[in-house]
């Protein structure tokens, strides 16, 4: 057994670090898009008037750290509309903090 829990015991730390290597991927996975229609993309570009040239940055980043954390590299409907969510939730806290205390 190469690499990971359960290696070999007589397996240096240096050989083991290399076994993983060795079946790593060279590449990132191709995304596949399933159920994101450009209606969909209209509606967020929509619903992010108002964000930064980083945020929007951000945003798309997010969407690829999902999509590339989940079991398979597919970006949902349903995934892209939940950290959608997520980052309108932290702009919105955003401008909340940028405001200032409300007396």
């Amino acid at each position: 057994m190469e690499g990971g829990a359960g290696a070999d015991a007589s397996m240096s730390f240096l050989e083991r670090i290399g076994a993983a290597l060795r079946r790593r991927k060279s590449g990132a996975d191709r995304i596949e898009v399933r159920g994101v229609e450009e209606s969909d993309l209209w509606a967020a570009a929509e619903a992010t008037d108002g964000f930064s040239g980083r945020e929007l940055a951000k945003f798309m980043a997010s969407v690829q750290a999902a999509v590339y954390g989940s079991h398979e590299p597919v970006l949902t409907k349903d995934l892209f509309e939940r950290v959608l969510e997520l980052k309108l939730k932290e702009h919105r806290q955003k401008e909340v903090f940028m405001a200032g205390p409300q007396d």
